[in-house]
Parts: structure tokens; sequence; C-alpha cells
């Protein structure tokens, strides 16, 4: 079996299905593999944590509160 593309239904990619042989042998050459997002995840928590009071607060960084609720428009 090889490696496949999970695809939604406007056809981006959104996942892997690795054969175990394979994810084995990646688990095998990065150890820590499986805790990667778990400690991404902790470390933008622990930022966001710090950070909030200066959002809240700050007058050069409020003015950009009011941008949250203005209509974005994309040119291609």
């Amino acid at each position: 079996m090889r490696v496949q593309i999970v695809q939604d239904s406007r056809g981006n990619s959104t996942g892997v299905f690795i054969p175990m042989d394979k994810w084995n042998l990646i688990k095998s050459t990065y150890p820590h593999i499986e805790c990667v997002d778990e400690d991404a995840t902790a470390s933008m928590k622990a930022a966001a944590s710090e950070l909030y009071n200066d959002y809240r607060h700050d007058k050069d960084l409020t003015v950009f509160k009011e941008l949250d609720f203005e209509q974005f428009y994309e040119t291609r």
C-alpha cells in the first residue's frame, strides 16, 4: 500500500494516510513525533496567555481590534 492523500469536497488536501510500516519507520527515526502537536499547542497557549493583558490594554494594540469586524476582500 502507498501513501494516500485525503481531500475535502473541493479537492483540497486535508490529510495523509500512511501505511503502518512507513509510520513505524518514521517513529523510529523521529521518536518524539507523536508529541509535536501537543508541544506546539502548549507553547501557543502559553504565549497567548502571556500577551493577553497587553492586547486588552495597550493603546497601540487595541486599535487593531477595530479591524476584527471589518469585511475583508481578497484581490486576485
